[in-house]
């Protein structure tokens, strides 16, 4: 990496945009709501951000790395499959922030970034096998086995958003059903919340009527006043995050698992339950000793800041 960069972080809500130097330590932030569609102007609006950011870190786009993190199936730098980002699919992001800022830009996967991040800076920092996985609108995923990063035949592994934990379940953007992230997600926070508030295992006062996105911040909120009503809710969302855990590390026998995304940041509040659930469903849970599982050092900036660090490399 050069001894500035910026990394972009597009997800399927907000695109967080970073500056940081040579060791990690990030220099300046600011976020953006992510395009709506792949137009140069909605791309061009995001370079706006970039030099936005830039600026505020004393710095030009001239001579600066640009890292742009995205959220699904990257190849030759752009999406060619993405659920949460549909309208990015096949668009040269790449190409226009380039022309845009006179920068150079690479585009890369957004929970690759997240794990570039935490490996060299973050909380997997000497870890052998470790995955990160990224809980936010979707679920992404990026694997270090044997002290290698892990990329797949078609540079898509990780995608373990989409591994099928309930046959015929609840139907997935992708096209599937039952897919992990339908249960482990924003989304499926807010779902689990609207259902314990109907069902009167719930009670978040006037914050209960407001916007659905409002739900969930609301839900972690009242978890960390103490609220048990707040605190069973989170234990379904654990319990299901433990589901797919268990078949990640049976699989491919981790040592360590980052939580990243904005959901992530918050696992302090559900991270003893996992460990609890999954001590008792992993097949050979005390030959294995204890799984390391906490959230990311950078929390909901990993992606971004790996993206920087990904964009210097060639």
């Amino acid at each position: 990496m050069t001894a500035l960069a910026a990394g972009l972080d597009v997800g399927g809500t907000k695109a967080l945009c970073v500056v940081v130097d040579a060791t990690g330590a990030v220099l300046a932030e600011g976020e953006a709501p992510s395009p709506r569609d792949g137009s140069p102007s909605a791309l061009e609006a995001l370079g706006g951000l970039v030099a936005g950011v830039l600026a505020n870190a004393g710095a030009d786009t001239a001579g600066v790395t640009l890292g742009v993190g995205l959220a699904g199936m990257v190849a030759d730098g752009r999406l060619v499959v993405s659920p949460h980002l549909p309208h990015l699919v096949g668009v040269d992001v790449e190409g226009t922030l380039a022309r845009a800022l006179g920068a150079r830009v690479r585009g890369v996967n957004d929970a690759d970034a997240a794990l570039a991040a935490e490996w060299a800076w973050g909380s997997a920092r000497g870890a052998r096998d470790v995955a990160m996985v990224t809980l936010g609108t979707g679920i992404g995923g990026s694997f270090v086995l044997d002290g290698r990063p892990v990329a797949g035949r078609h540079g898509f592994a990780g995608e373990i958003g989409h591994m099928v934990v309930v046959p015929g379940g609840e139907p997935c953007v992708c096209g599937g059903r039952g897919c992990w992230e339908r249960y482990v997600s924003g989304e499926a926070l807010t779902r689990y919340a609207r259902a314990a508030l109907d069902e009167g295992r719930l009670d978040l006062g006037d914050l209960a009527g407001g916007p659905p996105t409002a739900l969930g911040p609301a839900l972690i909120a009242s978890a960390r006043a103490g609220a048990p009503g707040a605190a069973a809710v989170l234990d379904e969302f654990a319990h299901w995050l433990a589901v797919g855990l268990a078949n990640l590390v049976v699989a491919l026998d981790l040592e360590r698992v980052v939580l990243g995304g904005g959901l992530g940041a918050e696992a302090d509040l559900y991270v003893g339950t996992v460990l609890e659930d999954l001590g008792a469903r992993l097949e050979g849970a005390e030959a294995r000793g204890p799984l390391a599982l906490g959230p990311a050092a950078y929390g909901a900036r990993a992606g971004a800041v790996g993206a920087a660090r990904l964009g210097g490399r060639p």
